[in-house]
């Protein structure tokens, strides 16, 4: 094979698996910043129950101090029953006792209910501290991961970019820019296999007599519907099955 078209070959390959290489990098980033998005998700979670309990304890504070306030009130209440003269004076205040328990009883409930919603959110941020505790934990063993992976990619880059540099090189100028003219608007493939008198690339039949010289492989030939430069590799010869 003519010295140009294998150079063309092989500094596409280099390229294509650098591209592949590079896009792999930039999915590091992103799948870094799922891991802290998902911690800070748990610890934004845990302190959103952190103030509800808050909020729960604020509001058995109040009631504590409203029902205080009742129960002061009914006695007074009963000291001031002693003290009447008439009978409608004592109806009179009865009715302001019976009001005021039942002032007491509806806070009382309430405080019933805010305290069994202060168990279920203690109960709460303690779950949401232990899952918290194991997203980090998760999230750091993955990113470990994660950043050793792409230390291995980035080594693998450097590594393909020292020898892509070298392959691209070795190429004339004017078929450098060729390939690159081609390359941009074909993702990357400038040169394709033609087979069986076809692009490999576009599926496009190739005439007969350009098939034979794509064949020879001496010279840059391209491909007259995709513009890519054509190269030929010889069929495998097939391998008899074994008989029974």
């Amino acid at each position: 094979m003519d010295p140009v078209l294998q150079n063309l070959i092989r500094y596409q390959d280099l390229s294509l698996e650098m591209a592949q290489l590079q896009a792999r990098l930039q999915q590091f980033p992103s799948q870094l910043k799922a891991i802290d998005d998902e911690v800070t998700s748990a610890s934004s979670t845990l302190e959103a129950t952190r103030s509800a309990l808050q909020d729960h304890q604020k509001e058995r504070r109040r009631l504590e101090g409203e029902l205080q306030d009742w129960e002061t009130k009914l006695r007074k209440y009963n000291e001031q029953l002693m003290q009447v003269k008439t009978n409608d004076e004592y109806r009179a205040m009865q009715h302001e006792i019976a009001g005021v328990k039942e002032k007491i009883g509806g806070v009382e409930e309430k405080m019933l209910m805010v305290m069994e919603e202060n168990e279920t959110g203690e109960r709460r941020v303690k779950e949401e501290q232990v899952r918290l505790e194991g997203r980090r934990k998760e999230g750091e063993a993955r990113k470990g991961v994660i950043q050793e992976e792409a230390r291995q990619v980035e080594a693998e880059a450097a590594r393909v970019g020292t020898q892509q540099d070298a392959a691209r090189a070795a190429l004339d100028p004017t078929v450098l820019d060729l390939f690159d003219r081609i390359a941009r608007g074909r993702n990357g493939v400038a040169v394709a296999r033609a087979r069986e008198e076809r692009c490999q690339e576009c599926n496009v039949r190739i005439r007969p007599q350009i098939f034979q010289d794509i064949r020879r492989n001496d010279h840059i030939i391209q491909c007259d519907s995709c513009k890519r430069i054509l190269y030929y590799v010889p069929e495998a010869p097939a391998v008899d099955a074994p008989s029974a």
